[in-house]
């Protein structure tokens, strides 16, 4: 994960032939702006990311007392896992489950109480929530997170592995020769959707099973 953005903005500069390649800093033709060809770059670096689940991030953070609804990261796109970690020292994961499973659950149930959450889901809202039930009460529990964290729009490296980059190039052209107006060019845009899936597919692949598989 060393690719600096530049160099693939100037490997996309050549392939539309705007200039020999500057980092990605002018856009000469002016089919297309600066900003827009970096929101390009994050929204499929992203994209991957999500899809592959090849990179986790994991992060603790202490439960808000008394509410069933608890902050979710800023930079959080999918949930791999959650462990709940009491201030007595219990570890144990919070299965995911669905708002009317989380309904019946009571704080008479076997091993549960209300200082115990024994599952969540997460909702859809103004912010990113896990919603836990029961409603925990112990001061100084926290929840452990392994989830997929979206890439830094203020760095400047690539976040995927640097074997994936030629198929973040080809994801950002796709996006870019589809654009309306002079710079369209369906057919090259398709030909590059399709190795940008045929690299989502290795992503995958390499999620699960590993390079030997590959």
């Amino acid at each position: 994960m060393s690719v600096l953005y530049t160099t693939l903005y100037s490997q996309i500069q050549r392939v539309t032939l705007e200039n020999a390649g500057d980092g990605g800093a002018t856009w000469p033709s002016g089919m297309w702006t600066v900003n827009e060809v970096v929101d390009r770059l994050h929204q499929r670096e992203d994209r991957f990311l999500a899809a592959t689940d090849l990179i986790w991030t994991r992060l603790e953070t202490a439960i808000t007392i008394n509410q069933a609804d608890q902050p979710a990261p800023a930079d959080w796109i999918a949930t791999i896992f959650i462990a709940l970690k009491t201030s007595a020292g219990l570890y144990r994961e919070l299965p995911k489950m669905d708002a009317l499973e989380l309904d019946f659950i009571r704080s008479t149930w076997p091993g549960s109480s209300s200082a115990t959450p024994l599952g969540y889901y997460e909702t859809d809202g103004a912010t990113l929530t896990t919603y836990v039930a029961p409603i925990p009460t112990d001061p100084g529990s926290a929840l452990e997170r392994y989830y997929v964290a979206k890439g830094n729009p203020n760095g400047t490296t690539a976040v995927i592995p640097d074997e994936f980059t030629p198929m973040l190039k080809y994801g950002i052209l796709a996006d870019l020769l589809n654009k309306v107006g002079q710079a369209s060019n369906p057919t090259l845009a398709a030909a590059c959707e399709e190795r940008w899936q045929e690299g989502l597919a290795m992503g995958q692949l390499m999620a699960t099973e590993g390079w030997l598989a590959l």
